[in-house]
């Protein structure tokens, strides 16, 4: 079989050691491992498919044949994605909540149980941006917790399955419209921040500046009485 014989240019996969995080030859995307595994799965179901008109020995062969390709395939992603923060490879509406979860998580107040569904409250206006800092909240019941459905969504649902692409434009639209505001409020929070270290600032020169003047007062009249 012609695909069987291309499985053995695919050999460099099975060089991919468990629990190290490879480099060479490894690379995600429509250009790397993306039209391999598309193209093992395809071949994988070919052959299952065939088994009545092909020897049982052969399928079997194949099929573990396949599986060794798969295994190896599967043990580097998870040793990529353990090494790798999730942000760097991420569709980019995911990744950019990440980034600012990530940095910033401290300036966003946490969901508790009652605010569950808070994170879901979108006010959107007429262009599709969020109005309301309410839903801002992180945590298991906010935003982090939004992100774990997200991640099944990504991570276990089946490319294949019928409301794959519908989800993920979901998901990622919320996502996309929830790291635009998150990243408006840390700069919004960002100079409050300074102005207020500015207003203290002033507050305690003005201060110094009048106990300067207090003193001076004091010691003039301190050097009349005497």
């Amino acid at each position: 079989m012609v695909e069987f014989d291309l499985l053995q240019e695919l050999e460099f996969v099975l060089d991919f050691q468990q629990d190290v995080a490879p480099q060479k030859n490894f690379r995600l995307g429509p250009h790397g491992l993306e039209p391999i595994i598309n193209l093992l799965c395809r071949f994988r179901r070919f052959v299952k498919a065939s088994s009545i008109s092909l020897p049982m020995g052969d399928v079997e062969a194949c099929v573990v044949k396949v599986d060794l390709y798969g295994a190896a395939i599967y043990s580097a992603l998870l040793s990529f994605r353990a090494a790798v923060d999730r942000e760097h490879y991420d569709p980019p509406d995911f990744a950019g909540i990440r980034k600012v979860l990530r940095t910033r998580r401290e300036i966003f107040p946490v969901a508790d149980d009652t605010e569950r569904f808070t994170v879901l409250g979108l006010c959107l206006n007429e262009e599709g941006r969020i109005v309301s800092d309410d839903c801002l909240l992180v945590g298991h019941h906010g935003i982090d917790g939004f992100m774990m459905l997200a991640d099944d969504v990504l991570d276990v649902l089946p490319v294949d399955h019928a409301s794959y692409e519908r989800l993920c434009e979901l998901f990622g639209g919320v996502c996309k419209h929830l790291g635009q505001r998150m990243s408006n409020y840390t700069k919004s929070h960002g100079k409050q921040k300074k102005q207020g270290s500015e207003t203290a600032s002033e507050t305690t020169s003005k201060y110094k500046d009048e106990g300067r003047a207090y003193g001076t007062r004091s010691s003039s009249r301190s050097q009349y009485n005497s």
